[in-house]
């Protein structure tokens, strides 16, 4: 079992290999492609604002420092 990560990236290219694989053995299905496909643009979305939430923290603590 792999160790659990705070990193964005990290958790987003492990969401991107685990949607590749899901497209891969899938992708006849039309239907599912479409969900894989919004699975992928939601998690990149949910990643931006986790980026920027991380970087308004800093900027508080680098105010606070």
């Amino acid at each position: 079992m792999s160790k659990l990560t705070k990193d964005p990236n990290e958790l987003m290219r492990r969401w991107m290999v685990v949607y590749m694989n899901l497209n891969m053995m899938l992708s006849t299905d039309p239907a599912v492609t479409e969900v894989l496909d919004d699975m992928k643009d939601k998690l990149a979305e949910t990643n931006e604002k986790v980026m920027a939430f991380f970087d308004l923290v800093g900027a508080h603590l680098e105010e606070e420092a």
